[in-house]
């Protein structure tokens, strides 16, 4: 089944990708940096559906109990939902036309890593059906993804990433240290909540695994008590938090990473807009394969109506200024006009009595 799941999603990139053979680049999208340089945004994600079990009669004359989600669900971290076991899978979005890319499940917790590895093949499917070069890709992960043995994973399979980073040791690296000595390279104000970060470019470091990355340090004021740092590191009265780049466009600004990591939030807009147009997370099967054939089938249904609704309305591409292009500099040598203007300020000439 897992030859067939990889087939069928390549099939689902193909079928979203081949909206028409012109104007195909706009139908994609992606992130400018300047007029060449250019990003494709993939945003990889687990996500978990639990499940209830109601207790069952057990005693001699009864046969032996048996669930029916036994091949599913496994005991494993249910977070904000209520249940007794527990199914995870990773999915893979595309950030600009909001297209599945593929989606990888296991019961319990799964296997995020093996998960992760399939994810990282199905952009390369998607990236090579679109005729774009694996180094254009950008993906986006957060903190579950923050291990230097994870972020190594990736970086080997040649996308370039953007992951929010665990290895709060950094903040004693001299050269972390240093940087924090001085001014913020840049402040900027969360829309939503209003939060004031001052960001720090921490340069290139050599983290664990051998992996050479660009280190964004995140500053912003701790929470009064009685709230609680969820996110981050606390030190004092001050909340740090780490970002990881790999990407090799020094054009990007330490503004620009961070930007480009929070706009994570648009992932779950789309999951939960899924949610009520077709409820992917409903229970079709007993067995594995038969529940992953439903998330396959949900995603391939969805990128088809993306598909479609694009074609059918042909609306032209949105461009969003990421970063304002500074003023130019005054000039500094005076014009013909401003010399005339001075020449006639002066007064009539009186001559000497």
């Amino acid at each position: 089944m897992k030859g067939g799941i990889a087939l069928m999603i390549t099939d689902t990139a193909c079928i979203a990708l081949q909206t028409s053979q012109e104007g195909a680049e706009d139908a994609i999208g992606g992130v400018w940096e300047g007029p060449r340089q250019r990003h494709v945004v993939f945003d990889i994600d687990a996500t978990r559906q639990a499940a209830r079990q109601r207790a069952l009669k057990r005693g001699e004359q009864l046969p032996a109990a048996r669930r029916r989600l036994d091949q599913v669900c496994a005991p494993g971290y249910l977070g904000r939902q209520r249940g007794e076991v527990v199914r995870s899978w990773t999915t893979v979005l595309q950030m600009h036309s909001r297209q599945w890319v593929g989606t990888f499940s296991g019961a319990g917790n799964g296997d995020y890593r093996e998960e992760l590895r399939s994810a990282c093949r199905a952009i390369h499917t998607y990236l090579d059906t679109s005729h774009l070069p694996h180094a254009m890709g950008l993906v986006r992960l957060d903190g579950q993804y923050g291990d230097g043995a994870v972020i190594a994973q990736v970086d080997k399979t040649g996308l370039p990433m953007v992951v929010r980073g665990r290895a709060s040791h950094l903040l004693n690296h001299p050269q972390i240290q240093e940087v924090l000595e001085h001014p913020p390279a840049s402040v900027m104000t969360l829309a939503d909540s209003g939060v004031v970060y001052e960001l720090f470019d921490g340069g290139w470091l050599w983290l664990d695994e051998g992996l050479h990355s660009r280190v964004v340090i995140a500053r912003r004021a701790a929470p009064p008590p009685p709230q609680t740092v969820t996110v981050g590191k606390r030190i004092g009265d001050m909340v740090y938090e780490l970002f990881f780049t790999t990407t090799e466009d020094d054009a990007f600004l330490v503004q620009d990473i961070v930007e480009l990591y929070h706009g994570r939030g648009a992932f779950e807009g789309v999951l939960a807009d899924e949610d009520v147009e077709q409820d992917a997370d409903r229970w079709c099967s007993y067995t594995p394969d038969g529940q992953e054939l439903w998330q396959i089938a949900s995603q391939w249904v969805w990128n088809i109506r993306l598909t479609l609704g694009q074609a059918w309305q042909a609306s032209p591409l949105r461009e969003i200024e990421w970063s304002p292009i500074p003023d130019p500099l005054p000039a500094t040598t005076p014009s013909v006009a401003t010399e005339e203007a001075r020449e006639e300020e002066y007064g009539p000439v009186r001559l000497p009595r």
